[in-house]
């Protein structure tokens, strides 16, 4: 899924909990249901391989992708504090987005990590690919969806 539904996710949870503590454990929860729903991340990154043996084989592509997906999502996080003014919404967008942004870690001597390579299993087994046109139109329906439950 898109960082961008992750990190409207985790502004609407902000908005409506106002509990720290509450806001940061729903949106990180959020963001492992929000990957069990059919979507489309683009890329060549091979799940089947990753999940056998634990060694990923990260193309260009799904470098650029993930690198512009992260930069939108940051820049989102920005654009709902500064609509909101909220530290829950700030909190709820940002912890939404952590289970991603860990998964820069491979790229780090964190590859050699067996908890943090079964995490990365975990994430990578409970993802529901699609193919590009119906895993794009979910991820707009869900994004106009959360953009009118925010605003």
């Amino acid at each position: 899924m898109f960082l961008l539904i992750h990190v409207l996710t985790g502004g609407l949870i902000g908005e409506y909990f106002h509990s720290i503590i509450f806001v940061i454990l729903f949106s990180l929860l959020s963001h492992f249901f929000l990957d069990m729903i059919p979507h489309w991340d683009g890329g060549d990154f091979d799940r089947k391989l990753f999940n056998k043996t634990g060694m990923a084989f990260v193309g260009k592509i799904s470098i650029i992708l993930t690198v512009i997906d992260t930069i939108i999502g940051i820049f989102l996080i920005f654009f709902l504090y500064k609509e909101f003014h909220s530290r829950f919404v700030l909190a709820g967008a940002f912890a939404a987005m952590i289970p991603d942004i860990a998964k820069f870690g491979y790229l780090t001597k964190l590859k050699h990590n067996r908890h943090y390579i079964n995490y990365l299993k975990f994430d990578s087994r409970i993802q529901k690919e699609a193919n590009w046109k119906f895993g794009l139109v979910i991820q707009i329906a869900i994004t106009l969806l959360l953009l009118i439950m925010l605003f």
